[in-house]
């Protein structure tokens, strides 16, 4: 991971396996940094209370499940302008699969040892400096995978998180070019 990379987004689901998107926002928005991140949740949650708290937490945006790529486009688009990139620069990150087998994410000192076969460490991402990088928080693999093929055929970078403590560890890495 670049040290000085910051995501430029955040699109993360309310519903985790150890925490909610709020409670686990409310922490990373603690981060250097990470309180001006604009954040999208896409979630099957859509009641007034997960609103309410969105906005207070300062959720940008919530799009319901299932969701259309169209839409989730165009509020990254919205949030996360692209600024003459092209779209035959398009390149995947590249982990190997000895990597993934290999490959579990150190929890910070703040929290308890998960293993996550399916979120690949931010130490083995390769990052292209040319992208804007987006920070994908979700619990599903399946909509895990969707959403990070859908970004990076969009000329997304791509850093993923299954859990919430998986969320915490990656963006402890995830330096701000700015504080």
């Amino acid at each position: 991971m670049c040290k000085k990379q910051r995501p430029g987004l955040i699109i993360m689901d309310i519903m985790l396996p150890d925490t909610t998107g709020h409670k686990l926002l409310e922490v990373l928005r603690e981060l250097p940094g990470m309180d001006v991140v604009p954040v999208i949740m896409v979630t099957a949650s859509m009641t007034s209370k997960d609103k309410f708290l969105g906005a207070r937490h300062g959720v940008n945006e919530i799009i319901a499940k299932p969701f259309d790529p169209g839409k989730l486009l165009k509020a990254v688009g919205k949030y996360l302008p692209r600024s003459g990139l092209k779209k035959s620069t398009v390149k995947s990150t590249v982990i190997s699969k000895q990597e993934k087998k290999e490959t579990r994410l150190k929890p910070s000192p703040r929290t308890e040892s998960v293993s996550t076969k399916k979120t690949p460490a931010p130490d083995k991402v390769v990052l292209d400096p040319g992208k804007k990088t987006i920070f994908v928080i979700e619990d599903s693999p399946t909509s895990r995978k969707v959403l990070k093929m859908i970004l990076a055929r969009n000329n997304y970078n791509v850093v993923e998180a299954g859990t919430g403590k998986d969320a915490l560890s990656v963006a402890e890495t995830l330096n701000p070019d700015l504080v």
